[in-house]
């Protein structure tokens, strides 16, 4: 077994009182000249042979003679093989030295006994050979203490256990200590001699169990740093608490750099290294004479079978007879490698994982094709069948088709769409009978979806084709038009669904029903396609006005034909009385993605954040990969319009993995892609904007769709700010058209406020006016207060003098109760902008400066910017005030924190986070070192976005204290408008930056 650079930890975890035991040992052999044995039992990779390296430490440190040997299975038929290694280094180090005192006496005599060729034959009978030797350590051993240890004591030859036995009885010895290991039990030689060394009361036996979970996240703790107990759990359940595989475990996620897998219990499940199947087929060699090589046999069987219900059954796969798989089962036992009871299974996965990725190809392959064999001839399961056959070689039989068909259902209704396409795909290699093929299309179809593959599009087309039955053939064309209406091919899902009605006519009232919805949701999201729809049964047949769907749908017609924010909240908030579900069929998660999409264009950010977490944590324990790329992209447009950005970019860039361009374009990546634009244009990160939107956001030729009108929105901001002003106002204008063909009238989704801007920088005047005033008069139905602030900012730009004052004032007093960092800071730099232009410098400075606090508290870089070029233009200077680095947070510390500030106890958020307690902990431990605090009573004033501006805009400091940049309002009424002070007095501290401006 080999010594790991963890040791030093794995010989303490839960192994001091053995330690202890041996320390005892060496004291009373060296102080009471009172030696003996002691036996080190235990199984695969407990750890036997680290204990006896750290006594050797301890004995060479207390001035022991050490002499060291190990039993080896080549070499155990050789008479005093052992005994041999034990002395022959002292010997050859006195003879190398010509050192007559040290060949004097027994020595001499040893040197002659055992016959080495270099030292000349000795001519004495061998009888005499065992009291030369034990002459020799009881010379040694009145020189000095004198320690024996021998490692795998159990493959030791006889000779040499009959003179370790006589130590036991020799007075001479009393002084030599023998510490051993040893791990197959039985033996005849070693059960004599612990007998004689336990009649002269010279035995202490040390038994190695593995480690409790406990100490597993002990050793994980001081490896590789602090973990939750989730991970410490997947460790232990990987390794069974065995030393030595947890430290192969380790090293192999930290050396090929998997360091997050310590957070994924899944690829801890199925690690398993090179060097653990080569110590694990060493090990088994300790089996009995004539065992090891059907014990192997057996170990790959089983590797291959991961559980058996009997031994017949792993007979038949390893190929060999009844009694001979008995016996190599109990060797195996014997050794560790297998556990107690049934089914047979090896001690802990790693084992298994570690043998089977080590078998050839050939033989795997073999293997399998046994163990498929084996289990269908005795009527196992279709999944355990299965299991074998999408590794194994194709068996050309209609058969096995229909059980790898079988078991890609199965796997599909569990939401595994991974190994059901794995079972569908061998299915695919096999002769597949017929009236099986639509079955195994549909399925694979359906796994490829989920999985985000667009191939399965074509699979379910393939699949509808084939099917004669038309219930069946409809609930096929209803998948696939969801899945194409998801990649904005409207026109094709229509297509598909009119064939569908024509199949199945007028009969099948719930499926006749399920299409006209369909139909009825893809013409509410393209209203021009109205017209293709067949006419069908009345909307409102059969069903249940009160069910979620339809509160669903409700809410979202609300939204596009322009009702009030307040009633669109109210459907909204009758949907959420009862828990939003995410279903793993045609739907999907579009029910709470149209919710929490109502609460977004509401302003309800954390609302509808609320919504999408529990959203997420559903489709994360149903694998539905496509749904969570969609809700996270939601969310992280939540998230940029909330002024949460540092969470905004970690969910957009999560939603976009794997995604480019030219792909097909999904529900949620337009908003994903403009969550991301966003979050680096606030930043100030122009050039990260570009390249995000070349990768994600290639917008097609014209005409466009209204799905692209956030790749519009995105594209045009970019050009806008990159100088490119006229095509940023086409796409804009261009978008605003979309709107309206889509007969979308709310003014949440119109980037009109943008285009104001850049109409007036085209020195369009007139058209910017108009533009402004029809959304201010929409904006004001509407009823949010955040949006008419910025409805009234856009307004304000169109006017002079005290008219544009007027309706920044107005903007300002709609944001006193909430609102988001951005589009307060946006109306106050445009108010002090407006106030400086005016000369009221007083008050511009006060507006400046706290939109400038706003800016640096929230990470709005480019708006803070703005602010201290227009302090500029008034000869202020500008000193930073102490700020905690909440920037410096991680989006889960961040949100983590934020959960902490409502009040929430750990276990809380940790259910909403769908994460541990102690994860929780390590978070919330990480946000306090960052935030500079020591408990949660301090997170409020440092972590909430609102709470800060509130304590801005009273004059108070992010920090907490009074005062803050300049003074604040107070102090600004006795400053001078220049220059004139002196350096001295600018406010020092912490993080100060001190800017000289030059008054223009």
């Amino acid at each position: 077994m080999s010594d790991g650079t963890a040791s030093e930890y794995r010989d303490l975890i839960e192994r001091q009182g053995q330690s202890r035991v041996l320390s005892d040992a060496l004291t009373a052999c060296r102080t009471r000249r009172s030696g003996g044995l002691v036996l080190v039992e235990g199984g695969f990779g407990t750890g036997k042979s680290t204990l006896l390296r750290r006594v050797r430490s301890q004995a060479q440190y207390q001035g022991f003679t050490v002499l060291r040997a190990r039993g080896n299975v080549e070499e155990s038929a050789f008479s005093y093989g052992v005994a041999r290694q034990l002395v022959e280094p002292l010997l050859d180090q006195a003879v190398s030295r010509d050192d007559d005192t040290a060949l004097s006496g027994a020595m001499t005599a040893a040197v002659h006994l055992l016959g080495w060729e270099k030292y000349g034959r000795g001519t004495e009978e061998e009888t005499l050979l065992p009291l030369g030797l034990r002459g020799l350590l009881a010379e040694l051993a009145r020189r000095r203490p004198l320690l024996l240890l021998v490692d795998d004591l159990h493959w030791a030859d006889a000779a040499s256990l009959r003179l370790i036995r006589a130590l036991a009885t020799d007075p001479g010895t009393r002084s030599v200590l023998c510490c051993a290991t040893a791990a197959r039990p039985g033996r005849a030689d070693l059960t004599q001699l612990t007998v004689a060394f336990e009649q002269a009361s010279r035995l202490s036996r040390l038994s190695l169990p593995a480690l409790s979970e406990e100490g597993v996240g002990k050793f994980l703790d001081g490896v590789v740093g602090p973990v939750d107990a989730e991970t410490a759990h997947a460790c232990f359940e990987a390794t069974g608490g065995n030393p030595f595989l947890l430290h192969e475990l380790v090293e192999e996620l930290r050396g090929a750099g998997h360091v997050e897998a310590f957070s994924a219990p899944g690829r801890i499940a199925r690690t398993g290294t090179g060097n653990v199947a080569r110590s694990t087929l060493t090990w088994i060699e300790h089996a009995a004479p004539g065992q090891a090589r059907n014990a192997s046999a057996v170990a790959r069987a089983l590797a291959v079978l991961r559980t058996a219900s009997d031994t017949a059954q792993l007979a038949a796969v390893a190929d060999l007879g009844p009694a001979e798989t008995a016996d190599a089962v109990r060797a195996l036992r014997a050794l560790g490698v297998l556990a107690p009871g049934t089914p047979l299974r090896f001690v802990s996965p790693m084992v298994r994982n570690a043998l089977y990725q080590q078998l050839p190809q050939a033989l795997r392959y073999r293997l399998h094709y046994a163990a498929a064999e084996a289990l269908e001839a005795a009527e196992a399961e279709p999944r355990q069948v299965a299991e074998h056959l999408r590794y194994g070689p194709p068996r050309q039989s209609g058969r096995s088709a229909i059980l790898l068909v079988a078991a890609g259902g199965a796997a599909l209704g569990e939401g595994d769409y991974a190994s059901a396409m794995e079972f569908y795909r061998a299915a695919l290699r096999e002769p597949v009978p017929e009236r099986a093929l639509p079955t195994l299309l549909a399925g694979l179809g359906e796994a490829e979806l989920r999985s985000g593959d667009t191939a399965g599009l074509d699979r379910l087309r393939r699949a509808a084709e084939l099917t004669r039955e038309p219930d069946r053939r409809a609930a096929i064309a209803l998948r696939l038009s969801s899945a194409l209406s998801v990649a904005v091919r409207y026109g094709e899902a229509l297509d598909v669904l009119r064939a569908a009605h024509e199949v199945i006519g007028g009969g099948h009232g719930e499926l006749t029903r399920r299409v006209a919805e369909e139909q009825a949701r893809i013409t509410e999201l393209l209203p021009a396609m109205r017209a293709l729809v067949t006419p069908t049964a009345p909307r409102g047949q059969d069903q249940s006005a009160d069910s979620q769907g339809e509160r669903v749908q409700r809410a979202y017609e609300a939204l596009i034909v322009g009702r009030s924010a307040d009633q669109v909240t109210r459907l909204c908030q009758e949907v959420l009385t009862d828990r939003v579900t995410v279903h793993a069929g045609d739907g999907g998660a579009r029910a709470p993605w149209l919710i929490a999409f109502c609460l977004v264009h509401c302003c309800r950010y954390a609302e509808a954040r609320t919504v999408l977490d529990g959203a997420i944590q559903q489709v994360e324990a149903l694998g539905d990969h496509r749904a969570l790329s969609d809700l996270r992209a939601l969310r992280a447009y939540a998230n940029a319009k909330g002024g949460t950005l540092a969470e905004a970019e970690g969910d957009a860039r999560a939603a976009l993995r794997g995604s480019a361009a030219g792909q097909p374009l999904g529900l949620g990546r337009p908003y994903a892609v403009l969550a991301l634009v966003s979050v680096s244009l606030e930043r100030h990160q122009i050039a990260l904007a570009e390249r995000a939107l070349d990768r994600y956001g290639a917008v097609p030729e014209p005409p466009y769709q209204a799905a692209f009108i956030p790749l519009l929105t995105a594209r045009a901001r970019v050009r806008l700010v990159g100088g490119d002003v006229a095509v940023g106002v086409d796409d804009l204008l261009r978008a605003i058209r979309l709107l309206d063909e889509w007969g979308a009238t709310s003014p949440s989704f119109s980037p009109a406020p943008q285009a104001v801007h850049g109409l007036l920088q085209l020195g369009r005047p007139d058209e910017a006016r108009r533009l402004a005033t029809g959304y201010l008069a929409e904006a004001r139905a509407f009823g949010a207060p955040e949006l008419t602030a910025t409805a009234l900012c856009a307004h304000a730009r169109t006017v002079a003098g005290t008219r544009s004052i007027d309706s920044l004032e107005e903007a300002v007093a709609l944001l006193d109760d909430a609102a988001t960092p951005k589009v307060r800071c946006s109306v106050l730099l445009r108010l002090g902008t407006a106030l400086r232009e005016s000369g009221l410098t007083t008050s511009a400075r006060q507006r400046l400066r706290t939109a400038d606090d706003i800016a640096e508290a929230a990470g709005l870089t480019a708006l803070g910017r703005s602010a201290r070029q227009e302090l500029a233009a008034m000869g202020v200077r500008i000193g930073a005030s102490p700020r905690t680095n909440a920037s410096g947070l991680t989006p889960r510390e961040r949100r983590v924190a934020e959960l902490a500030t409502e009040g929430k106890r750990n276990q809380e958020i940790a259910n909403i986070l769908f994460v541990t307690v102690k994860t929780v902990e390590w978070h919330l431990s990480q946000a306090y070192r960052k935030l500079g605090i020591t408990s949660r009573a301090d997170l409020p004033k440092l972590t909430s976005t609102a709470e800060g501006v509130k304590r801005v805009q009273a004059g108070v400091s992010p920090g907490g204290g009074p005062g803050g940049r300049e003074g604040r309002a107070g102090r600004d009424s006795r400053l001078p408008a220049h220059l004139g002070e002196p350096a001295e007095r600018t406010r020092r501290g912490p993080r100060t930056r001190t800017v000289f401006l030059t008054r223009r």
